[in-house]
């Protein structure tokens, strides 16, 4: 979690750029990388489950899937042209700007322009690869500078691997993870085996150099004639591309008959290579029922056990229709800015909200693990519950997003008030809400901490946790509170222990957080668990449940291994499971 309201940058234009020029691929990428230090390694993630019941509920199964066949998601991120104000790399103050934020449901993040070569910016970088998301670029050749471009690219098989090679190489210095090849113009029936060999040269290049890299096809050119030939289903004229990468991303004016062809011919064919292709639904409504009905054709294609490519999920953004509800607030003021960001929380919240009925869900997995919940940008800044600056907006600031969709009655994310960054959650029910599925191993001990704020002494907030004991199967509810009430349940540290907590975070490099400060609090617990035969103890779930009616804020939580930590400390109490 970064929360620092400025970077620090030595780029001499303070810009993420696309290439748009095939001489400044091959000769002159290098300026593109200069940023390439500030790109954040990807996080590793829980392992996905499916949520059987409620989102919400802490009793829901733990359903593992095989990963060789569960269905994915690729965001494809298309917002106005892109290199917005996310390509400034340390931030702007339009603070009301698009944000994506649902990550723990996406696989793969595409930052998608109509430049030539589109290199994802550093702060979408930065904000999927902190949330366990991966990123890959777009290449794209389009109208009659595309064939130029793609006839050069085409001229024999060693021009074909130099391009490639200059592809992967921004990727590796970059530390993204792939690109998606759109290929929108008609090809030669003579250039046709150079644009296949493009294809798997590129691959196996990417899956040689880089963990994890992928490289995805749109579905356009035909494999056969060289026709730019959208198929919206996976044929014999697309096949011989989708083998030779690691997936297909399909046109969006399909129907269930193309849905039922390509499901006979991955049957046939293909029968460990269903989730590789990826229907696509356009969320501006081409091709299909879209919008906040985008759900509805999702249910179509997850019938079928395909993947999922949502195209232009800026959406809720875009298309706000400020003649409504902006009645005498003038453009720009902040209030007109608070009530276009109200407006977009709300209807993103609820478009994503409808499509988490068909995705595999993730969340945290690495320690240390702290997040603010911050979503990027901000009315202020804040630091330890103090206003630190103003409008501010750097998607690289965001925090780790909770696993559950973010929905009115639930918890939302909330802009008047933060600890660290610029948003905090508010607790909008009383009942017991799962907001992480995650996978802490507890085999050394964990310091846990949560912080909050009350709206009034009645007030307060309760963190539960279930842990499952891998050999056995065999699980476990805690509750961590202020006072100990029953066996299950977790006092926090007394003052003396948390100021031991606070020294050894110090001294390991983490931000010491006092246990009161700018009306906010802070809990810390120690969870040791010495007394058991078993070390294979993960934490699975964490829920949070307001006690009493008035609104509380939650600010900050934190997972850190306690591994070394019984050395440090010698006064503090012990929670011994």
């Amino acid at each position: 979690m970064n929360t620092n309201e400025s970077d620090d940058c030595n780029c001499e234009d303070n810009l993420c750029s696309p290439i748009l020029s095939i001489n400044e691929l091959l000769n002159n990428r290098h300026e593109k990388l200069r940023w390439c230090d500030m790109v954040q390694p990807l996080v590793k993630r829980s392992s996905p489950r499916f949520p059987t019941r409620n989102f919400y509920s802490m009793d829901n199964d733990i359903v593992m899937p095989d990963e060789n066949t569960r269905p994915e998601v690729i965001v494809c991120h298309d917002y106005k042209g892109n290199y917005l104000d996310d390509k400034f790399i340390n931030g702007t103050v339009k603070w009301e700007e698009y944000r994506f934020y649902h990550w723990s449901c996406v696989d793969i993040f595409c930052y998608f322009s109509h430049n030539f070569i589109t290199i994802p910016t550093l702060q979408y970088l930065n904000a999927a690869h902190i949330n366990g998301v991966k990123v890959i670029g777009t290449i794209i050749v389009e109208g009659e500078d595309g064939t130029k471009k793609l006839n050069e690219i085409l001229t024999d098989r060693e021009y074909v691997e130099n391009v490639a090679n200059s592809l992967v190489e921004i990727a590796k210095q970059l530390n993204f993870e792939g690109w998606l090849l759109n290929i929108e113009v008609p090809v030669k029936i003579s250039k046709l085996d150079l644009l296949k060999h493009f294809v798997h040269y590129l691959t196996k290049k990417t899956r040689e150099t880089i963990e994890g890299g992928r490289i995805i096809w749109y579905d356009s050119v035909s494999a056969i004639s060289g026709a730019l030939l959208w198929q919206n289903e996976m044929n014999e004229h697309n096949e011989e591309f989708f083998t030779r990468c690691d997936g297909i991303f399909t046109n969006y004016n399909w129907s269930i008959q193309h849905l039922e062809r390509t499901s006979k011919l991955i049957d046939e064919k293909y029968r460990d290579r269903r989730k590789n292709v990826f229907f696509g639904i356009d969320v501006f409504g081409r091709g299909q029922m879209a919008g906040f009905k985008s759900n509805e054709t999702l249910a179509k294609s997850a019938a079928f056990q395909f993947s999922t490519a949502i195209f232009a999920p800026g959406w809720t953004s875009e298309t706000i229709n400020t003649k409504i509800g902006f009645d005498g607030l003038t453009v720009g003021t902040e209030k007109y800015k608070t009530r276009f960001n109200d407006i977009f929380l709300s209807r993103n919240d609820t478009f994503w909200y409808n499509l988490y009925n068909y995705f595999y869900i993730f969340g945290p997995k690495s320690l240390p693990f702290v997040t603010n919940f911050c979503i990027g940008s901000g009315k202020n800044f804040y630091r330890l519950g103090k206003v630190i600056k103003g409008n501010w907006f750097n998607l690289k600031n965001q925090g780790f997003q909770p696993s559950m969709p973010s929905s009115y009655g639930q918890f939302t994310h909330y802009y008047d008030d933060a600890f660290n960054g610029g948003s905090c959650l508010l607790i909008d029910t009383n009942e017991l809400i799962r907001i992480f599925s995650c996978e802490f191993s507890c085999k050394d001990g964990l310091i846990f901490s949560y912080t909050f704020k009350k709206e009034n002494e009645q007030n307060d907030l309760e963190v539960h946790l279930n842990l499952l004991n891998t050999q056995n199967n065999r699980g476990t509810k805690i509750v961590c509170r202020q006072v100990e009430h029953s066996s299950n349940d977790i006092a926090s540290l007394t003052q003396d222990g948390i100021q031991s907590v606070n020294i050894f975070l110090s001294n390991k490099g983490y931000m010491p957080v006092p246990e009161f400060i700018n009306e906010w609090q802070t809990r810390f617990f120690l969870l040791d668990f010495n007394r058991l035969l078993s070390k294979d103890i993960i934490i699975t779930d964490i829920g949070v449940q307001k006690i009493h009616r008035g609104r509380v804020l939650l600010g900050q939580i934190g997972f850190y291994s306690a591994s070394d930590f019984e050395n440090e400390i010698v006064n503090i109490r012990k929670i011994n499971m």
